[in-house]
């Protein structure tokens, strides 16, 4: 996996000019406070949405971060389990 322009300091720098949505936070201000929010890592990446919601719970820094850690193995081993097409989750 190749992430565009995370490792190129300038176009690093170029995703930090921030449109609205990300110059603001509904509940909070804990991504806001990052080099670079989860969404940016995530598009940068081509990240899938469980995969995604793993990176937000793993760069937050709110609250219980045992708990945000343990949601983010908890998606990655959901995510384990589609991967390796397990049949019970296709039955519902």
């Amino acid at each position: 996996m190749t992430c565009r322009g995370l490792s190129n300091p300038k176009v690093g720098h170029e995703m930090q000019k921030i449109g609205q949505a990300s110059a603001t936070q509904i509940g909070g201000d804990h991504y806001l406070k990052l080099k670079l929010q989860p969404w940016q890592v995530i598009d940068a990446c081509g990240l899938n949405f469980y995969e995604g919601t793993a990176i937000a719970y793993i760069m937050r820094r709110k609250g219980d971060r045992v708990e945000d850690l343990q949601k983010a193995i908890h998606t990655l081993e959901h995510l384990i389990e589609l991967e390796k097409g397990d049949a019970s989750l296709e039955k519902g």
